[in-house]
């Protein structure tokens, strides 16, 4: 959540986690069929998930090693209402770190 504290126990855990977490999420979107998470079309596991992996945009984590992933995030945030309520989620975000930045 943007202005919620992040501690650098918090930041090293997720760090320590992260990587295992996400091929996870690789290896099941990789034997999906359909390329969602649950069943055969989007779920509130693609959403949920999408918003968890979305916050990594800022942290300094590397999604490169997971093109299923990033293009399955991709798809989910491209739906309609979604999008929408994602660039406006981004451009909060952008705001609270700038304005950390500068203090």
């Amino acid at each position: 959540m943007v202005g919620v504290p992040v501690t650098e126990w918090k930041l090293q855990k997720a760090q320590e986690e992260y990587p295992e977490a996400v091929a996870r999420l690789e290896a099941q979107l990789s034997s999906s069929e359909s390329g969602w998470i649950a069943g055969d079309e989007i779920s509130m596991a693609d959403v949920y998930a999408a918003a968890v992996i979305f916050q990594t945009r800022f942290m300094p984590f590397d999604t490169a090693p997971y093109p299923k992933m990033n293009a399955w995030v991709e798809r989910v945030l491209a739906l309609p209402t979604l999008s929408e309520y994602f660039v406006g989620v981004e451009a909060k975000f952008i705001a609270f770190r700038d304005s950390k930045k500068s203090q």
